[in-house]
Formats: structure tokens, sequence, C-alpha cells
């Protein structure tokens, strides 16, 4: 079922650090997590999310007082208004104010580290998905979303620039049904009659 993990790998993702501080263990009994810049996750349990972490926006109350008691500003949603997350490993531009530690820069490379204890009778998936997909749903909508494909199939590879997810199933996740894969193909045979013209 899997292995426990007592302590989370992490890898940089180039020579200066920069790319998305994200990692998940996922263990039997066990699931923690650590989030970091523009990657958001959600697990569902039950036909809806059971947990969901929070965005590092440079709006958020907590972190734009952060920002500006170390000399910036939040403009247009962003560190002087060009960088949209408050929470990076990398970003050394935003790391320099002098007589502040690192966790008081205008970007802190502090993680959130959240325990979730797994309950196996109930969770389905796990999502990690980038902001291209939070800034336009709701973790509502993105786990119902994939418990509809996961109905239809167990293969949902594939990315778009800005909309990667990373989707880990669990024992309780939907399986692929006939009447699902039939609905879906008489939605795409309806969808392309109406494409044609032949209504």
């Amino acid at each position: 079922m899997g292995t426990f993990l007592d302590k989370p790998k992490t890898d940089k993702h180039n020579e200066h650090g920069c790319g998305n501080g994200l990692c998940y263990g996922v263990a039997s009994m066990q699931g923690w997590r650590v989030e970091m810049e523009d990657a958001h996750c959600a697990i569902t349990g039950l036909g809806k999310p059971s947990f969901c972490t929070r965005d590092h926006k440079p709006i958020v109350p907590s972190e734009k007082e952060r920002i500006q008691n170390a000399g910036g500003t939040v403009m247009i949603q962003r560190v002087n208004g060009s960088l949209a997350v408050s929470r990076a490993l990398g970003d050394y531009e935003y790391k320099n104010v002098e007589g502040r530690g690192p966790c008081e820069q205008l970007v802190s490379p502090e993680p959130e580290v959240f325990v979730q204890d797994r309950d196996e009778a109930h969770d389905e998936f796990l999502v990690l998905a980038c902001d291209g997909i939070w800034d336009v749903m709701s973790n509502e909508a993105v786990c119902d979303y994939i418990r509809s494909l996961l109905f239809i199939t167990e293969d949902l590879e594939g990315s778009r620039d800005n909309m990667s997810i990373v989707l880990v199933t669990f024992p309780g996740a939907p399986k692929p049904c006939p009447e699902a894969i039939q609905r879906d193909r008489e939605a795409d045979e309806a969808i392309q009659r109406v494409m044609r013209g032949n209504v």
C-alpha cells in the first residue's frame, strides 16, 4: 500500500533553487504535506474535498503585512508588482533586505507544513495542482471534475502550460464503470453532431 515516510524528500529544481516548493508523503496510515509557492493541494474523501491547503499569495493579510514590514508593496496582487507568490525557495532578489531574517524578507523561504492523517476507508485521491488550475476553479470544482473523469478512465495523463496536476489515487478512488463510459461516449457523439451541423 505504501511506505512509511518519516521525513520529506526534497530535490532542488535548478541551481538557483527555483521551482515549485512542493512535496507530499503518503503512507497507509500517515500523510503530510509541505507547501510553498503557487501549488495547492486537496484530498478528496466521500466525494468531496476533506483537506485543502491555502495559497501563498501576496494579498493574504499576514503575507502582505510581512512584505510591507520589509519595505515592499503589494500591487496588482504581486510582490512589488512583479512576483505572484509570497513564499519561494529561489527568487533571491526579494531576499536581501538588510537587518531582516530569512522569514522576514519580501519573500519568505518558510514553508507551511500540514499533517493530515489518512482515512483509508474514505480517501479517494490527492490532487496537487499549480495556480493555473486553482486561480479559475474552486477546490470542489477540481475534485468533482477529477472524480467524474475517474469513472470514465484511469488514464488521465497530459498537461498544458501552467495547468499541471499531479494526481495520487488511493484504493477508495472511483473506478471506471460502463454506465459512465457510455454516457461520456453519448455526450461526445452529441457534441460531434452539433459541430457538424447534424442536429
